[in-house]
């Protein structure tokens, strides 16, 4: 019983297997260009999603593929354009390190007030804070910057911090705003690192 069941699935797989290799070869002599194409069956696969249509480097379009990997792994393209070329030497909007600073501040204030320093606390805390101020800083809407955020966080115990960094940019376009923290137990320094990419 159980070999006829596995017979039966072999012989499914093998007629779906020449089907494909018919319509391969149709395809192949009525078109110019020769496409390699793939057709993947994964062990997973639902009948009920919809299929992903691709695009192959020629241009021309192969028959739907039904395996979202196929994509990646035989170089075809996906069918959305890249963005255009602006030729733009300014930015719309400078980076405004006024309102950076409030938004630091702002999460900062609303994320530690009434904690204490916890060494663990604070590790994966920053690792948040620093994800955290970077998604409002892209809200503001700064257009082609790229944002660079780094949150310390340390204990208040009588101790000095020197935090230093240099960088290489542009003076007419590109800034720094930083913003701070503290409380009785624990302290938190901010920097957002504004970069404008032509």
């Amino acid at each position: 019983m159980i070999g006829m069941i596995r017979a039966r699935k072999l012989a499914v797989k093998m007629k779906k297997r020449a089907q494909f290799l018919v319509a391969d070869r149709k395809r192949r002599e009525n078109a110019g260009k020769i496409a390699v194409i793939h057709w993947d069956f994964p062990r997973n696969f639902r009948h009920d999603e919809p299929p992903t249509r691709l695009l192959v480097p020629g241009g021309k379009s192969p028959p739907t593929s039904r395996s979202p990997s196929a994509s990646s792994r035989y170089g075809y393209m996906n069918v959305s354009q890249p963005p255009k070329n602006t030729y733009r030497m300014e930015p719309l909007s400078r980076f405004s390190e006024t309102k950076v600073k409030e938004v630091i501040e702002d999460v900062l204030d609303q994320n530690l007030n009434g904690h204490t320093y916890e060494a663990v606390f604070c590790k994966e805390m920053s690792k948040k804070l620093s994800d955290i101020i970077k998604q409002r800083v892209k809200f503001l809407g700064f257009s082609r910057y790229k944002f660079i955020c780094i949150v310390h966080m340390g204990q208040v115990n009588n101790q000095g911090m020197r935090i230093g960094s240099r960088c290489l940019w542009d003076q007419k376009f590109d800034n720094v705003a930083e913003g701070y923290f503290r409380n009785g137990d624990l302290f938190a320094v901010a920097t957002v690192f504004g970069l404008y990419c032509e």
